[in-house]
Protein backbone atom coordinates (compact mmCIF):
# COMPACT_ATOMS: atom_id res chain seq x y z
CA UNK A 1 0.00 0.00 0.00
CA UNK A 2 1.32 3.42 -0.94
CA UNK A 3 2.25 5.57 2.04
CA UNK A 4 0.71 8.99 2.43
CA UNK A 5 0.24 11.90 4.81
CA UNK A 6 -2.70 14.26 5.02
CA UNK A 7 -2.07 17.91 4.20
CA UNK A 8 -3.32 18.76 7.69
CA UNK A 9 -0.35 16.85 9.16
CA UNK A 10 2.05 19.21 7.38
CA UNK A 11 0.06 22.21 8.57
CA UNK A 12 -0.06 21.00 12.16
CA UNK A 13 3.74 20.67 12.10
CA UNK A 14 4.64 23.86 10.22
CA UNK A 15 1.60 26.11 10.68
CA UNK A 16 -1.15 26.92 8.20
CA UNK A 17 -0.13 29.03 5.22
CA UNK A 18 -2.84 28.33 2.65
CA UNK A 19 -4.33 30.95 0.35
CA UNK A 20 -7.65 32.38 1.54
CA UNK A 21 -9.71 30.81 -1.26
CA UNK A 22 -9.50 27.31 0.18
CA UNK A 23 -11.50 26.13 3.17
CA UNK A 24 -9.47 25.05 6.18
CA UNK A 25 -11.72 22.00 6.44
CA UNK A 26 -10.53 20.65 3.08
CA UNK A 27 -7.94 17.91 3.43
CA UNK A 28 -6.14 15.82 0.85
CA UNK A 29 -3.91 12.80 0.86
CA UNK A 30 -0.30 13.48 -0.13
CA UNK A 31 1.52 10.51 -1.66
CA UNK A 32 4.74 12.37 -2.41
CA UNK A 33 6.30 15.28 -4.27
CA UNK A 34 6.61 15.96 -8.00
CA UNK A 35 8.70 18.42 -10.05
CA UNK A 36 7.05 21.47 -11.57
CA UNK A 37 7.65 20.23 -15.13
CA UNK A 38 5.96 16.89 -14.45
CA UNK A 39 3.40 17.36 -11.69
CA UNK A 40 1.23 14.48 -10.56
CA UNK A 41 -2.09 14.20 -8.75
CA UNK A 42 -2.06 13.88 -4.96
CA UNK A 43 1.45 15.28 -4.70
CA UNK A 44 3.06 18.55 -3.63
CA UNK A 45 5.10 20.65 -6.05
CA UNK A 46 6.80 24.01 -5.66
CA UNK A 47 7.75 27.10 -7.65
CA UNK A 48 10.12 29.95 -6.91
CA UNK A 49 8.03 32.41 -8.96
CA UNK A 50 4.50 32.85 -10.30
CA UNK A 51 5.36 31.87 -13.89
CA UNK A 52 3.39 28.62 -13.72
CA UNK A 53 1.91 26.45 -16.47
CA UNK A 54 -1.52 26.13 -14.89
CA UNK A 55 -2.92 24.20 -17.88
CA UNK A 56 -0.62 21.27 -17.11
CA UNK A 57 -0.70 21.54 -13.33
CA UNK A 58 -1.72 18.20 -11.81
CA UNK A 59 -0.37 18.57 -8.28
CA UNK A 60 -2.87 18.88 -5.45
CA UNK A 61 -0.71 21.37 -3.52
CA UNK A 62 1.74 24.02 -4.72
CA UNK A 63 4.25 25.81 -2.50
CA UNK A 64 4.69 29.23 -4.11
CA UNK A 65 5.48 32.90 -3.48
CA UNK A 66 3.01 34.91 -1.47
CA UNK A 67 0.47 36.55 -3.78
CA UNK A 68 0.47 33.85 -6.45
CA UNK A 69 -3.05 33.51 -7.92
CA UNK A 70 -4.36 30.32 -9.50
CA UNK A 71 -7.11 30.36 -12.16
CA UNK A 72 -10.64 30.27 -10.78
CA UNK A 73 -11.17 26.89 -12.41
CA UNK A 74 -8.23 25.35 -10.55
CA UNK A 75 -8.76 23.30 -7.41
CA UNK A 76 -5.11 23.39 -6.42
CA UNK A 77 -4.26 24.39 -2.86
CA UNK A 78 -1.63 27.12 -2.72
CA UNK A 79 0.81 27.27 0.19
CA UNK A 80 2.34 30.73 0.42
CA UNK A 81 5.96 31.14 1.44
CA UNK A 82 8.47 33.97 1.45
CA UNK A 83 11.12 31.40 0.51
CA UNK A 84 9.34 28.58 -1.36
CA UNK A 85 12.45 26.43 -1.83
CA UNK A 86 13.20 26.50 1.89
CA UNK A 87 9.64 25.52 2.84
CA UNK A 88 9.60 22.81 0.16
CA UNK A 89 12.81 21.40 1.63
CA UNK A 90 11.30 21.30 5.13
CA UNK A 91 8.08 19.68 3.95
CA UNK A 92 9.93 17.08 1.88
CA UNK A 93 12.17 16.24 4.84
CA UNK A 94 9.10 15.89 7.08
CA UNK A 95 7.46 13.53 4.57
CA UNK A 96 10.54 11.35 4.11
CA UNK A 97 11.31 11.10 7.82
CA UNK A 98 7.71 10.13 8.60
CA UNK A 99 8.34 6.77 6.92
CA UNK A 100 12.10 6.44 7.21
CA UNK A 101 13.63 3.46 8.95
CA UNK A 102 17.01 4.52 10.29
CA UNK A 103 19.56 1.67 10.24
CA UNK A 104 21.79 0.98 13.20
CA UNK A 105 24.31 -1.63 14.19
CA UNK A 106 27.35 -3.15 12.50
CA UNK A 107 26.97 -5.23 9.36
CA UNK A 108 28.53 -8.68 9.50
CA UNK A 109 30.92 -7.91 6.66
CA UNK A 110 32.28 -4.76 8.35
CA UNK A 111 35.61 -4.87 10.20
CA UNK A 112 35.74 -2.90 13.46
CA UNK A 113 38.91 -2.86 15.56
CA UNK A 114 38.42 -4.09 19.11
CA UNK A 115 39.89 -0.84 20.49
CA UNK A 116 37.35 1.36 18.67
CA UNK A 117 34.07 2.58 20.15
CA UNK A 118 30.91 2.62 18.06
CA UNK A 119 27.74 3.96 19.68
CA UNK A 120 24.91 1.44 19.74
CA UNK A 121 22.72 3.74 17.61
CA UNK A 122 25.38 4.24 14.92
CA UNK A 123 25.48 2.26 11.68
CA UNK A 124 28.53 0.68 10.00
CA UNK A 125 27.86 -0.52 6.45
CA UNK A 126 28.93 -3.60 4.54
CA UNK A 127 32.69 -4.01 4.03
CA UNK A 128 33.47 -0.81 5.93
CA UNK A 129 36.74 -0.81 7.89
CA UNK A 130 37.04 0.95 11.26
CA UNK A 131 40.66 1.03 12.39
CA UNK A 132 42.11 1.23 15.91
CA UNK A 133 41.05 3.93 18.36
CA UNK A 134 38.14 5.32 16.36
CA UNK A 135 35.17 6.82 18.21
CA UNK A 136 31.80 7.05 16.41
CA UNK A 137 28.96 8.91 18.11
CA UNK A 138 25.25 8.28 18.34
CA UNK A 139 23.07 8.15 15.24
CA UNK A 140 26.08 8.43 12.94
CA UNK A 141 26.26 6.58 9.64
CA UNK A 142 29.29 5.07 7.90
CA UNK A 143 28.43 3.81 4.42
CA UNK A 144 29.44 0.61 2.68
CA UNK A 145 33.12 0.20 1.77
CA UNK A 146 34.26 3.32 3.66
CA UNK A 147 37.54 3.25 5.59
CA UNK A 148 37.90 5.20 8.83
CA UNK A 149 41.55 5.54 9.85
CA UNK A 150 42.96 5.07 13.32
CA UNK A 151 42.23 7.72 15.92
CA UNK A 152 39.42 9.39 13.97
CA UNK A 153 36.82 11.04 16.20
CA UNK A 154 33.27 11.21 14.79
CA UNK A 155 30.51 13.06 16.61
CA UNK A 156 26.72 12.68 16.64
CA UNK A 157 24.42 12.55 13.62
CA UNK A 158 27.32 12.39 11.15
CA UNK A 159 26.71 10.89 7.70
CA UNK A 160 29.62 9.40 5.74
CA UNK A 161 28.43 7.98 2.44
CA UNK A 162 29.87 4.86 0.78
CA UNK A 163 33.45 4.63 -0.49
CA UNK A 164 34.98 7.39 1.62
CA UNK A 165 38.50 7.29 3.02
CA UNK A 166 38.87 9.22 6.26
CA UNK A 167 42.02 9.56 8.35
CA UNK A 168 44.72 8.07 6.14
CA UNK A 169 48.18 9.59 5.69
CA UNK A 170 48.36 12.84 3.72
CA UNK A 171 50.68 13.77 0.86
CA UNK A 172 53.69 15.06 2.76
CA UNK A 173 57.28 14.58 1.60
CA UNK A 174 60.74 16.09 2.00
CA UNK A 175 63.57 15.42 -0.48
CA UNK A 176 66.89 14.16 0.78
CA UNK A 177 70.32 15.20 -0.53
CA UNK A 178 69.79 12.93 -3.54
CA UNK A 179 66.41 14.54 -4.26
CA UNK A 180 64.61 11.34 -3.34
CA UNK A 181 61.17 12.11 -1.83
CA UNK A 182 60.99 10.84 1.77
CA UNK A 183 57.49 10.50 3.19
CA UNK A 184 56.79 12.49 6.38
CA UNK A 185 54.97 10.33 8.94
CA UNK A 186 51.51 11.57 9.85
CA UNK A 187 50.77 10.96 13.53
CA UNK A 188 47.73 13.25 13.79
CA UNK A 189 44.07 12.41 13.39
CA UNK A 190 40.71 13.61 12.00
CA UNK A 191 37.95 15.22 14.05
CA UNK A 192 34.45 15.26 12.58
CA UNK A 193 31.98 17.19 14.71
CA UNK A 194 28.20 16.80 15.00
CA UNK A 195 25.85 16.77 11.99
CA UNK A 196 28.62 16.80 9.38
CA UNK A 197 27.83 15.14 6.03
CA UNK A 198 30.51 13.69 3.74
CA UNK A 199 29.73 12.51 0.21
CA UNK A 200 30.86 9.37 -1.57
CA UNK A 201 34.45 8.95 -2.78
CA UNK A 202 35.66 11.84 -0.62
CA UNK A 203 39.02 11.73 1.15
CA UNK A 204 39.91 13.51 4.38
CA UNK A 205 43.57 13.10 5.37
CA UNK A 206 44.76 12.89 8.96
CA UNK A 207 46.77 15.76 10.38
CA UNK A 208 50.55 15.63 10.36
CA UNK A 209 50.90 16.28 14.10
CA UNK A 210 47.46 17.53 15.14
CA UNK A 211 43.93 17.28 13.77
CA UNK A 212 42.26 17.82 10.43
CA UNK A 213 38.88 19.23 11.48
CA UNK A 214 35.37 19.33 10.05
CA UNK A 215 33.25 21.33 12.45
CA UNK A 216 29.52 21.24 13.26
CA UNK A 217 27.11 21.13 10.31
CA UNK A 218 29.80 21.30 7.63
CA UNK A 219 28.57 19.67 4.41
CA UNK A 220 30.98 18.04 1.96
CA UNK A 221 29.86 16.73 -1.45
CA UNK A 222 31.03 13.67 -3.38
CA UNK A 223 34.57 13.48 -4.83
CA UNK A 224 36.14 16.14 -2.62
CA UNK A 225 39.73 16.02 -1.36
CA UNK A 226 40.56 17.57 2.01
CA UNK A 227 44.27 17.45 2.79
CA UNK A 228 46.17 17.20 6.09
CA UNK A 229 45.75 19.87 8.79
CA UNK A 230 42.78 21.56 7.08
CA UNK A 231 40.00 23.11 9.17
CA UNK A 232 36.49 23.33 7.73
CA UNK A 233 34.46 25.52 10.06
CA UNK A 234 30.78 25.47 11.00
CA UNK A 235 28.17 25.28 8.23
CA UNK A 236 30.71 25.56 5.41
CA UNK A 237 29.66 23.75 2.22
CA UNK A 238 32.15 22.12 -0.15
CA UNK A 239 30.81 21.14 -3.59
CA UNK A 240 31.89 18.15 -5.70
CA UNK A 241 35.44 17.87 -7.05
CA UNK A 242 36.81 20.70 -4.91
CA UNK A 243 40.37 20.32 -3.58
CA UNK A 244 41.37 21.86 -0.25
CA UNK A 245 45.15 21.78 0.14
CA UNK A 246 47.04 21.28 3.39
CA UNK A 247 46.70 23.58 6.43
CA UNK A 248 44.04 25.75 4.80
CA UNK A 249 41.16 27.16 6.85
CA UNK A 250 37.64 27.51 5.43
CA UNK A 251 35.47 29.85 7.50
CA UNK A 252 31.90 29.63 8.77
CA UNK A 253 29.04 29.69 6.24
CA UNK A 254 31.41 29.70 3.27
CA UNK A 255 30.51 28.04 -0.03
CA UNK A 256 33.30 26.38 -2.03
CA UNK A 257 32.11 25.88 -5.61
CA UNK A 258 32.48 22.70 -7.61
CA UNK A 259 35.90 21.99 -9.10
CA UNK A 260 37.61 24.81 -7.24
CA UNK A 261 41.11 24.55 -5.76
CA UNK A 262 42.31 26.21 -2.54
CA UNK A 263 46.10 26.25 -2.22
CA UNK A 264 47.86 25.21 0.96
CA UNK A 265 48.19 27.40 4.02
CA UNK A 266 45.63 30.08 3.22
CA UNK A 267 42.58 31.31 5.13
CA UNK A 268 39.30 31.66 3.30
CA UNK A 269 37.12 33.64 5.68
CA UNK A 270 33.45 33.48 6.65
CA UNK A 271 30.39 34.09 4.44
CA UNK A 272 32.41 33.72 1.24
CA UNK A 273 31.37 32.29 -2.11
CA UNK A 274 34.17 30.70 -4.12
CA UNK A 275 32.96 30.32 -7.71
CA UNK A 276 33.11 26.98 -9.49
CA UNK A 277 36.51 26.19 -10.94
CA UNK A 278 38.22 29.04 -9.10
CA UNK A 279 41.85 28.70 -8.05
CA UNK A 280 42.35 30.48 -4.73
CA UNK A 281 45.99 31.32 -4.04
CA UNK A 282 45.69 33.99 -1.33
CA UNK A 283 43.72 34.70 1.83
CA UNK A 284 40.14 35.87 1.23
CA UNK A 285 38.51 38.37 3.59
CA UNK A 286 35.07 37.73 5.07
CA UNK A 287 31.96 38.37 3.01
CA UNK A 288 33.35 38.32 -0.54
CA UNK A 289 32.54 36.51 -3.79
CA UNK A 290 35.70 35.35 -5.57
CA UNK A 291 36.01 33.80 -9.04
CA UNK A 292 38.64 33.00 -11.66
CA UNK A 293 42.22 31.76 -11.90
CA UNK A 294 43.78 33.18 -9.85
CA UNK A 295 40.62 33.95 -7.89
CA UNK A 296 39.79 37.61 -7.31
CA UNK A 297 36.95 39.32 -5.42
CA UNK A 298 34.21 40.63 -7.71
CA UNK A 299 31.55 41.80 -5.24
CA UNK A 300 30.36 41.46 -1.65
CA UNK A 301 28.37 38.39 -0.70
CA UNK A 302 25.00 39.93 0.19
CA UNK A 303 23.11 36.68 0.75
Amino acid sequence: MNKFLYLSQFEEHFGRQRNDNISWEDDVRIYGFSPLNNTKAETISWSSDDNIDWANMRASVLICPTGTIAPESSEIILIYAGKPRELFSKWLTFFVKSFETVPFGIEKTAIVHSESKVHKTAYIGHFAVIEEGVVIGENSFVGHHSVIGSGTLIGKNVSIKPHCVIGQTGFGFVKDESKVPIRIPHVGWVEISDSVEIGSFTTVCRGTLGATKLMNNAKVDDLVHIAHNVTIKERAMIVACAEIMGSTIVGEDTWIGGGSVLRDGITVGSDIIVGMGAVVTKDVLDGNVVVGNPAKPIKPNNH
